[in-house]
């Protein structure tokens, strides 16, 4: 039996603002802390992880996640018909709250990071991407000398970031 399981080779269009290794593990906590509010659908569950995320995730992943909160009674749904469709609308349960009441730390984690995406979205950071597309086009063709100086004002470029944040800190 075979699975469509995507486009392989095909490009896709996505500006990825949370690398996968950000959110690894956060997904459904992300789902959670989207809960906690109001009950949401999955549509919009998935709009609203876009905000944050930079790309729409898939309903395959989306869905899963929630139906794995679902067994694990940290989430409800809700059925109801709406126009001729049927509509779930997800909650978060007392268990789910409790949950990330257990993991606060992560979630308060997971905010700031999400406010942090969301600063960061205001920022031009067209040239920085075509920097860096051409840096990964160019990087093995260049020599030794070629990569050092690259790689040199990338070290650069980070102590300057780390520079010119510890010199905001402490004005504030």
């Amino acid at each position: 039996m075979s699975r469509y399981i995507g486009s392989i080779g095909m490009p896709r269009k996505k500006e990825v603002i949370l690398p996968a290794d950000a959110m690894r593990g956060k997904f459904k906590l992300l789902l959670l802390y989207l809960l906690k509010g109001s009950p949401k659908h999955g549509y919009l569950l998935m709009k609203k992880l876009s905000k944050f995320m930079g790309h729409t995730p898939s309903p395959g992943t989306v869905y899963p996640a929630l139906r794995d909160l679902l067994m694990e009674g940290l989430i409800e749904v809700r059925v109801r018909a709406s126009g001729g469709r049927v509509i779930k609308e997800y909650k978060i349960t007392e268990d789910g709250l409790k949950y990330l009441e257990e993991r606060s730390d992560e979630v308060r984690k997971l905010a700031r990071m999400l406010t942090a995406v969301e600063i960061l979205k205001k920022a031009d950071l067209e040239m920085l991407k075509k920097a860096f597309r051409e840096l990964l086009e160019a990087l093995p063709d260049l020599d030794e000398e070629g990569q050092a100086r690259v790689l040199n004002v990338l070290k650069e470029c980070g102590e300057r970031l780390i520079k010119t944040l510890e010199e905001v800190r402490r004005r504030e």
